[in-house]
C-alpha cells in the first residue's frame, strides 16, 4: 500500500529520504541502531514519529545513549549548528503558499532543546518562496496549513521537518499579517487562496508566558 502524504511526514526517515530523493537539502538521518558504535560526535536522537521537541535529545557518545528509551524507535542525526527558522505555509495539489518566515529561540536544558520564542514574519518570503514549492512538488498530497522547520547555516538552508499540522508560529500570523489562516485554509476547498496582508509586522510569542499563563 502506498502511504499518503500526511504519513510520510509522520515519519522522519521516510520526509528525509523523500527530501533527498527530491534534491532538497536536508539533514542526514539514518535509524538508530542500539549496536552501533557511533562517533563522539554531537548528534540528535528523536523518536521517529515524535512531535516538537518531546523525547529528543542531545547526546555525545554512547553513555549519552543510555537515557534513550527502549521501546522507543529513534532516528540520529548529526547536529548542526544554525539559525533555526520555520516556515508557515499553505499547501494544495503540489502548489505552495508562503505565509511567514519564522525564527525559533530555543534554549537548552538536561541534553534537550526547549522552544521559547518564536519571531513570527521574522524575514522577507521571496527567498524562501523556491524552498516551498519545491517541499509542494515533493510532496503533491500536502494540503492545508502546514510548517516546515529549518536549519539555517552560512552555506545553506537545510529542511529539518515538515508538520502538516498547526505550529507554534500559527498564533501569530494573524497579529503579525492581518491573515485568517483558518478562513485561508477553507478557501482552499473552492480553488486557490486569495492572501492579502492588511499589514506587515514581526510579532515575537514568548511561549514560557503562555505556558505560566496555562
Amino acid at each position: 500500500m502506498q502511504l499518503t502524504d500526511l504519513a510520510i511526514t509522520a515519519n522522519k526517515l521516510k520526509t528525509f529520504q523523500v527530501l533527498h530523493q527530491n534534491q532538497i537539502a536536508t539533514v542526514p538521518t539514518q535509524l538508530f541502531n542500539r549496536d552501533i558504535s557511533y562517533t563522539d560526535d554531537l548528534w540528535m536522537l528523536k523518536p521517529i514519529d515524535g512531535v516538537g521537541c518531546t523525547d529528543s535529545f542531545l547526546c555525545s557518545g554512547q553513555n549519552g545513549f543510555k537515557q534513550l528509551a527502549e521501546q522507543v524507535e529513534y532516528i540520529i542525526q548529526p547536529h548542526i549548528e544554525g539559525k533555526k527558522t520555520s516556515l508557515s505555509c499553505l499547501f494544495k495539489k503540489g502548489k505552495a503558499w508562503l505565509l511567514s518566515v519564522n525564527l525559533q529561540h530555543f534554549t537548552i536544558a538536561n541534553n534537550q532543546y526547549h522552544l521559547a520564542a518564536i519571531t513570527v514574519n521574522c524575514a522577507k518570503t521571496e527567498s524562501y518562496q523556491s524552498l516551498a514549492s519545491d517541499v509542494g512538488r515533493a510532496f503533491p498530497d500536502l494540503w492545508g496549513y502546514v510548517g516546515i522547520d529549518l536549519i539555517e547555516t552560512p552555506e545553506q538552508i537545510l529542511v529539518l521537518e515538515i508538520n502538516p499540522r498547526l505550529t507554534s508560529s500559527f498564533v501569530g500570523i494573524r497579529a503579525a499579517l492581518g491573515l485568517n489562516v483558518a478562513e485561508l485554509v477553507l478557501s482552499l476547498t473552492n480553488g486557490e487562496p486569495k492572501i492579502s496582508m492588511p499589514y506587515n509586522h514581526a510579532i515575537t510569542i514568548n511561549l514560557n508566558k503562555i505556558a505560566h499563563a496555562q
